[in-house]
């Protein structure tokens, strides 16, 4: 397109194994794409789909006579299509053998221009499967169904299409909508993603990876040495021998690494020439990065890896095993805390300054809000689940009005708190803290929130919104 003098962004429409050329076009030339519409196409094949090829090998059998009609025309008879057919149908087995079905998986993601993807309901060729996972990992798309529509639904329905990627190529993804569609009368609609509200189960299930391979690559150094082969770049990007000479991983395991940060979107890849440029997001660079401005990498590495991941497996233990046993208590997060009380200290100190950040944060809000659940009239709070009295804190030092916070958190957790709120050097603050130490196996009546007497009155700020309380706990 260049050669030819098509310097601006160009929109591109691809069908079949067009569709496949073209999303690899956008992902190597992101520049290059203003808008993307591919229909028929398949970023992957697996057994089923080798299947559905190998069921229509034979032309003369299971072709229509009007598509044999008309290929055997462009491929000089039909003895050369059948040729060109099996080879073809021989190509997709020996990928799925091969090459592990990978048609265009890694260039998904690196699509970033609007993407229109359109579906046949009734394609025997190429499974409905295919355009829901294009468009589920195009982060930019829309998914239109053509209830009626084959493998060839251009030609089937070519009025159709044409309204509907017409106003796609004019107005965006905004103008696609099933509303527009069904002013054309036409037989088809948008298919949406799941609601925002649903779970994301995947997402949740494997989530333990996606942690690990940004732990493994802040370790590695990782997002340092981008972040060092790009200073003195002008296009902020850098090529993999050039991370690798600054990263204690190496060859392959490297490559993989970064594979697995750029799925995430920690750190992206584009084409540069023939090999892959990396770069850093912003977010990236001010939070993982040692010189970033908000750098945080030491805490999630110490205290989510280090402790989090370690406590976290022994849930199933002390959920599923009977309660007062002696295994379940062994497993406990609390046993854990009466096991290392210098673990239970780090952790709580370690959280504290960011704690107290929020906290001010917080009072700056609703102080802006005007929403006085949490204001100058305050005069008592409790935080479940306070940990080191971070918010407590803030409240005591920022309302005068405030005569009394109690910090609501596991015994060891509560005693480290103590130990915090003691060393506060403003004025009088330490004098209205109190620390409660509760945990689920704690019997209840053997705690009181209240000095005296034992009804809460007042409002209450919490994660889940302010209670208006007024009972006797």
């Amino acid at each position: 397109m260049r050669a030819l003098g098509f310097d601006d962004p160009f929109d591109v429409l691809g069908w079949s194994d067009g569709a496949n050329v073209a999303l690899i076009l956008a992902s190597s030339h992101p520049d290059a794409v203003r808008r993307l519409c591919v229909w028929g196409g398949n970023s992957y094949v697996e057994k089923s789909d080798v299947d559905a090829y190998d069921a229509v090998r034979d032309v003369r059998q299971t072709w229509s006579k009007r598509m044999r009609e008309e290929r055997s025309e462009i491929f000089g008879g039909v003895d050369r299509l059948q040729e060109v057919n099996d080879r073809a149908t021989d190509a997709w087995s020996a990928s799925l053998e091969e090459g592990f079905g990978d048609v265009c998986l890694s260039a998904l993601h690196r699509v970033t221009c609007e993407t229109l993807v359109i579906h046949g309901s009734k394609d025997v060729i190429c499974a409905e499967k295919h355009a829901d996972y294009i468009a589920d990992n195009v982060r930019n798309s829309k998914l239109v169904v053509f209830e009626k529509g084959k493998h060839n639904l251009h030609l089937q329905h070519a009025d159709e299409l044409n309204l509907v990627v017409g106003e796609f190529l004019v107005g965006g993804l905004d103008a696609v909508s099933d509303v527009s569609i069904q002013s054309h009368s036409t037989r088809a609609r948008v298919k949406s993603s799941p609601p925002a509200s649903e779970p994301d189960v995947g997402g949740i299930a494997y989530g333990f990876m996606a942690s690990k391979a940004l732990f493994v690559a802040l370790r590695a150094g990782v997002y340092d040495s981008i972040a060092a082969a790009t200073e003195s770049t002008s296009t902020n990007s850098c090529s993999f021998e050039d991370i690798e000479k600054l990263s204690t991983v190496k060859g392959e395991r490297l490559r993989t690494l970064l594979t697995a940060n750029v799925a995430l979107g920690l750190i992206r890849s584009s084409p540069s020439s023939l090999t892959d440029a990396y770069s850093l997001p912003e977010a990236t660079r001010n939070q993982l990065c040692r010189e970033g401005q908000h750098f945080w990498g030491d805490y999630l590495a110490s205290q989510v890896e280090g402790q989090f991941y370690e406590r976290m497996g022994n849930l199933d233990a002390t959920m599923l095993l009977a309660e007062g046993s002696k295994e379940a208590s062994d497993e406990g997060y609390e046993a854990w805390f009466d096991r290392d009380p210098a673990a239970a200290e780090q952790y709580t100190r370690a959280q504290h300054n960011g704690s107290l950040a929020t906290a001010f944060g917080l009072l700056k809000k609703l102080g802006e809000s005007g929403s006085g659940e949490l204001g100058p009239q305050t005069q008592r709070m409790l935080d479940v689940g306070g940990g080191s009295g971070a918010f407590c804190i803030a409240a005591a030092r920022k309302l005068p009005s405030l005569e009394e916070a109690v910090v609501l958190d596991l015994p060891n957790v509560a005693k480290v708190a103590r130990h915090i709120i003691a060393e506060e050097e403003s004025p009088g603050v330490a004098d209205k803290i109190r620390c409660v130490g509760l945990s689920a196996r704690t019997d209840p009546t053997s705690v009181s929130l209240t000095q005296a007497p034992p009804t809460i009155r007042g409002h209450y700020q919490t994660e889940a919104g302010s209670i208006r309380a007024n009972s006797t706990l």
